[in-house]
């Protein structure tokens, strides 16, 4: 028995021969070809050896972004930006409400409505730059 270091796993384990141990991680390479180069250290004599492997090579598994990391870090953005529209929602709300409060309080204290005066003087604008324009 000898002991080896996967550095993708970030586990030590013992295994049989030297043949049996390659020839699991060439078809284990060839399915998933997780990352470049080497990652499988050993054999190893003992555990010490193969844990000494791992403090020298730690593992890499964190490095490679997990379909539920992706998902995390998009469901993240969307209510990030879910939360800016109902703050920008809020925004002009509170802005239509003032300004109709405004107009009914001016309307009440001088009889005269601003969204029809508004819309009078809109009016005479545009048809003034009609005119102009002709």
């Amino acid at each position: 028995m000898s002991w080896w270091y996967n550095q993708i796993r970030g586990t030590t384990f013992s295994a049989g021969t030297v043949e049996e141990v390659a020839l699991k991680a060439s078809v284990w390479s060839q399915e998933h070809d997780p990352v470049p180069g080497q990652w499988l250290y050993g054999p190893f004599p003992d555990q010490a050896g193969a844990e000494a492997a791992k403090a020298a090579h730690p593992p890499i598994s964190s490095a490679i972004p997990t379909p539920g990391d992706i998902a995390g870090a998009i469901n993240s953005g969307v209510s990030q930006i879910g939360a800016f529209a109902v703050r920008a929602a809020e925004a002009v709300l509170g802005i239509v409400i003032i300004a109709v409060a405004l107009n009914v309080i001016f309307r009440q204290a001088t009889g005269v409505d601003l969204a029809a005066k508004g819309a009078k003087a809109a009016r005479a604008g545009a048809a003034t730059a009609a005119k102009a324009a002709a």
